[in-house]
Protein backbone atom coordinates (compact mmCIF):
# COMPACT_ATOMS: atom_id res chain seq x y z
CA UNK A 1 0.00 0.00 0.00
CA UNK A 2 2.64 2.54 1.03
CA UNK A 3 4.78 2.61 -2.08
CA UNK A 4 1.88 2.43 -4.51
CA UNK A 5 -0.21 5.15 -2.90
CA UNK A 6 2.79 7.39 -2.30
CA UNK A 7 4.45 6.98 -5.68
CA UNK A 8 1.29 7.17 -7.80
CA UNK A 9 1.19 11.01 -8.08
CA UNK A 10 4.90 10.99 -8.90
CA UNK A 11 4.34 8.34 -11.56
CA UNK A 12 1.49 10.17 -13.24
CA UNK A 13 3.61 13.33 -13.35
CA UNK A 14 6.48 11.40 -14.94
CA UNK A 15 4.11 9.90 -17.52
CA UNK A 16 2.62 13.32 -18.35
CA UNK A 17 6.04 14.95 -18.64
CA UNK A 18 7.26 12.14 -20.86
CA UNK A 19 4.24 12.63 -23.12
CA UNK A 20 4.77 16.40 -23.20
CA UNK A 21 8.37 15.81 -24.26
CA UNK A 22 7.16 13.52 -27.05
CA UNK A 23 9.08 10.53 -25.72
CA UNK A 24 7.90 6.96 -25.60
CA UNK A 25 8.74 4.90 -22.53
CA UNK A 26 11.65 3.04 -24.14
CA UNK A 27 13.34 6.21 -25.39
CA UNK A 28 12.92 8.04 -22.09
CA UNK A 29 14.26 5.05 -20.16
CA UNK A 30 17.24 4.67 -22.45
CA UNK A 31 18.13 8.36 -22.21
CA UNK A 32 17.76 8.26 -18.40
CA UNK A 33 19.92 5.14 -18.16
CA UNK A 34 17.25 2.98 -16.53
CA UNK A 35 15.34 -0.03 -17.81
CA UNK A 36 11.98 0.29 -19.53
CA UNK A 37 10.53 -1.96 -16.83
CA UNK A 38 11.84 0.32 -14.08
CA UNK A 39 10.34 3.40 -15.72
CA UNK A 40 7.04 1.59 -16.20
CA UNK A 41 6.98 0.59 -12.53
CA UNK A 42 7.69 4.19 -11.52
CA UNK A 43 4.90 5.46 -13.74
CA UNK A 44 2.44 2.94 -12.30
CA UNK A 45 3.45 3.85 -8.77
CA UNK A 46 4.84 0.40 -8.06
CA UNK A 47 8.37 1.60 -7.25
CA UNK A 48 9.66 4.51 -5.28
CA UNK A 49 12.32 6.66 -6.94
CA UNK A 50 15.77 7.18 -5.47
CA UNK A 51 17.64 10.45 -5.82
CA UNK A 52 19.84 9.10 -8.63
CA UNK A 53 16.79 8.09 -10.67
CA UNK A 54 15.15 11.46 -10.00
CA UNK A 55 18.28 13.22 -11.26
CA UNK A 56 18.44 11.03 -14.35
CA UNK A 57 14.77 11.58 -15.18
CA UNK A 58 15.14 15.33 -14.71
CA UNK A 59 17.90 15.34 -17.30
CA UNK A 60 15.51 13.79 -19.83
CA UNK A 61 12.14 15.32 -18.95
CA UNK A 62 10.97 18.94 -18.88
CA UNK A 63 11.07 18.95 -15.05
CA UNK A 64 13.83 19.83 -12.62
CA UNK A 65 15.22 17.33 -10.14
CA UNK A 66 14.11 19.61 -7.30
CA UNK A 67 10.54 19.61 -8.62
CA UNK A 68 10.48 15.83 -8.90
CA UNK A 69 12.01 15.35 -5.44
CA UNK A 70 9.55 17.83 -3.90
CA UNK A 71 6.61 16.10 -5.57
CA UNK A 72 7.66 12.72 -4.20
CA UNK A 73 8.39 14.13 -0.72
CA UNK A 74 4.98 15.82 -0.64
CA UNK A 75 3.25 12.56 -1.53
CA UNK A 76 5.24 10.79 1.19
CA UNK A 77 4.19 13.40 3.78
CA UNK A 78 0.54 12.96 2.83
CA UNK A 79 0.82 9.20 3.15
CA UNK A 80 2.49 9.53 6.56
CA UNK A 81 -0.32 11.85 7.70
CA UNK A 82 -2.99 9.33 6.61
CA UNK A 83 -1.49 5.85 6.98
CA UNK A 84 -4.86 4.12 6.57
CA UNK A 85 -5.63 5.78 3.23
CA UNK A 86 -6.22 3.10 0.63
CA UNK A 87 -6.87 0.39 3.23
CA UNK A 88 -10.42 -0.18 1.94
CA UNK A 89 -9.06 -0.92 -1.52
CA UNK A 90 -6.51 -3.35 -0.07
CA UNK A 91 -9.22 -5.23 1.84
CA UNK A 92 -11.44 -5.40 -1.25
CA UNK A 93 -8.54 -6.77 -3.34
CA UNK A 94 -7.73 -9.35 -0.67
CA UNK A 95 -11.34 -10.47 -0.49
CA UNK A 96 -11.57 -10.73 -4.28
CA UNK A 97 -8.50 -12.98 -4.40
CA UNK A 98 -9.70 -15.13 -1.49
CA UNK A 99 -12.97 -16.06 -3.23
Amino acid sequence: MGIHSTAAPFGSTIRSARGAAGLDRATAAQRAGISTEHLGALERGERAPGRLVIDRLAAVLPLTADTLAALYADAQRRQDAHPWRGMGRMVANYRARAC
